[in-house]
């Protein structure tokens, strides 16, 4: 498979998971929020009262976590949390820390991604994990 490809995959797996994240975040800010007093936190009666859980990553998990819960099909003895923040963590760091350099193409568009570290370890793993098979 061409690095080209390669890159694109990367790209398309980049959108799809930042949309996802907005998703459950729309998912999660819909929910019963009764059970968080943060009220109680406000001194001022006019303060506005946060709606979101504070961190994409930890309200994916809580989502997922509510739709499996709903699911009376759900095997629990299946189901990986740990793994699914792991890959929220690769996501987050390919997103906010990984250098993307853009090259326009007759067709499209050519996106070189690097990292060092942890940056580049996760960008592996986001290409290991079926992103190559994910190109238009």
């Amino acid at each position: 498979m061409s690095v080209r490809r390669h890159y694109l995959s990367l790209v398309l797996l980049l959108i799809v998971g930042a949309a996802a994240i907005i998703a459950a975040s729309a998912l999660v800010f819909a929910q019963d929020r009764s059970h968080m007093d943060h009220a109680g936190h406000i001194h001022s009666g006019e303060a506005t009262v946060p709606t979101m859980p504070g961190q994409e990553a930890f309200g994916t998990i809580q989502e997922i976590v509510r739709i499996l819960k709903a699911d009376p099909a759900t095997d629990w003895s299946k189901v990986n949390i740990g793994a699914l923040r792991e890959h929220l963590i690769d996501m987050d760091e390919v997103t906010m820390r990984a250098r993307a350099v853009e090259r326009a193409l007759a067709d499209g568009v050519e996106i070189t991604v690097t990292g060092e570290g942890r940056t580049r370890a996760a960008i592996k793993r986001m290409i290991r994990c079926g992103s190559e098979d994910v190109w238009w």
